[in-house]
């Protein structure tokens, strides 16, 4: 049998976990908190944090994994929470990049949902938790 992956072991999803669930708090800090304009930049620089987090992560799965395995698992289940993480992380990528680089404003909306859309990842760290 073979060794368990390094990015499959329960402390790299215990790390994960915790990340989503800052992430969470973040995002519903950031939402009461929306006419503070002020503190837009830093939820803003909070936010970058998270991108680079998450793909940090989904880079690491890809390299340990393999391209092919990532995106096109046996297991359907799998491969469909490796896509939606990569759609879900992609979208922060370029929202991240408009915003920082190109200092163009996202629509908000539409950001926000994506980033609530994260949130479900931790659905998967509980299902490999079990």
């Amino acid at each position: 049998q073979r060794p368990r992956r390094w990015v499959d072991s329960m402390w790299f999803a215990a790390i994960s976990a915790f990340l989503i669930l800052a992430n969470t708090i973040i995002i519903g800090l950031e939402c009461q908190d929306l006419a503070n304009i002020e503190n837009r930049r830093r939820y803003s620089r909070l936010e970058l944090c998270f991108v680079v987090f998450y793909t940090i992560e989904m880079l690491l799965r890809i390299c340990e994994h393999g391209c092919v395995a990532f995106f096109c698992s046996m297991d359907a289940g799998e491969c469909g929470w490796n896509w939606f993480d990569f759609l879900i992380t992609s979208f922060g990528i370029v929202s991240a990049l408009l915003e920082e680089v190109a200092q163009v404003e996202t629509n908000a909306s539409v950001v926000r949902l994506l980033r609530v859309l994260r949130i479900l990842r931790v659905f998967r760290i509980l299902k490999f938790l079990r």
